[in-house]
């Protein structure tokens, strides 16, 4: 599996240059580099830079799937779990080939309804992630990094656990949401809130429930 996860990822760090060489001569200028939420672009960039912009982030992101495994520290290895690592890098990195492959049509025809499509996306990445987390040992790069989580094997278990139920439930918003155009910065907001901020807090109050924070060591003589 973890073969299949590698090949993978260097199939759309190859698939990205690909699309930017047949994407390159068709762009203006100038492309759209950042939509609002209600669809209109807020930003431009020159076709220079921005055009390899995302082909950069894939490469860049694929490195990483050798380069975590290799800087983590004693005690938050990564060894054991190269193939969750390949399979969350490659969720990204095909995210960022769809991304890159919006901004190219977007180029072309700024009217593309991109804000949905993108939405989607973000929505089927959060779903994707959100179910590997908990394949994941303690570490420094992947997962809830919490000082609770990090302290104790049982509470980044039990977090990640409910951060793949919020980060499912968040994603799945925001495909729902796009699918029935009913995109709304509130909703979004509280979404991606929710799925960020209800594991944090989780792994707090679990801390203090099962470990506490009074150390006899700092009671005075």
């Amino acid at each position: 599996m973890r073969n299949i996860a590698k090949a993978g990822l260097f199939a759309i760090v190859l698939a990205s240059w690909v699309l930017v060489a047949v994407c390159y001569s068709v762009m203006p200028d100038r492309i759209p580099v950042h939509w609002n939420l209600s669809g209109q672009i807020d930003g431009w960039g020159d076709k220079s830079w921005a055009a390899f912009l995302f082909p950069s982030l894939i490469s860049l992101t694929t490195l990483l799937a050798f380069v975590l495994p290799a800087i983590s520290p004693s005690g938050f290895r990564l060894d054991g779990s190269r193939t969750a690592l390949f399979k969350v890098l490659f969720w990204i990195s095909l995210y960022l080939l769809v991304v890159q492959w919006l901004t190219c049509q977007a180029s072309q025809n700024p009217h593309m309804p991109l804000v949905k499509w993108l939405l989607m996306a973000t929505g089927g990445l959060f779903v994707a992630v959100g179910n590997l987390l908990g394949k994941f040992p303690k570490n420094f790069f992947v997962g809830i990094r919490t000082p609770w989580t990090l302290a104790n094997d049982q509470i980044w278990e039990k977090t990640h656990r409910l951060a793949r139920l919020t980060f499912t439930l968040a994603g799945l918003v925001m495909i729902v949401a796009a699918a029935v155009d009913q995109i709304r910065g509130w909703l979004l907001a509280s979404a991606i809130g929710i799925a960020a901020l209800v594991p944090v807090i989780y792994s707090f109050v679990a801390y203090r429930q099962k470990v506490g924070f009074n150390d006899p060591q700092d009671k005075d003589p």
